[in-house]
């Protein structure tokens, strides 16, 4: 029951802070969001390495498209031709 005010409140605050932070402001701030995004796009890439290495998973399990091939293998709602994928 307290679900939608929640919801509703967390959209009006939002909004509230956003409307009060000026577009000039953010400008300064934009090389350390690009940096901290290529920081952590780079210890996700790291950590993901390492996570498989120590698991040992094979090569070609590594990569995503062999995880939507045994989706799609098992499911239903697979897209039409997807089953034919080989990987």
């Amino acid at each position: 029951m307290l679900s939608p005010l929640r919801d509703l409140f967390a959209a009006v605050f939002f909004l509230a802070i956003g409307l009060t932070v000026s577009p000039d402001d953010l400008l300064p701030l934009l090389p350390a969001a690009l940096a901290l995004a290529a920081i952590t796009t780079a210890t996700k890439l790291v950590t993901g390495h390492y996570a498989v290495s120590r698991d040992q998973v094979g090569r070609r399990g590594r990569g995503w498209l062999r995880n939507i091939h045994e989706w799609c293998r098992w499911s239903d709602q697979c897209p039409e031709g997807r089953h034919r994928l080989r990987f």
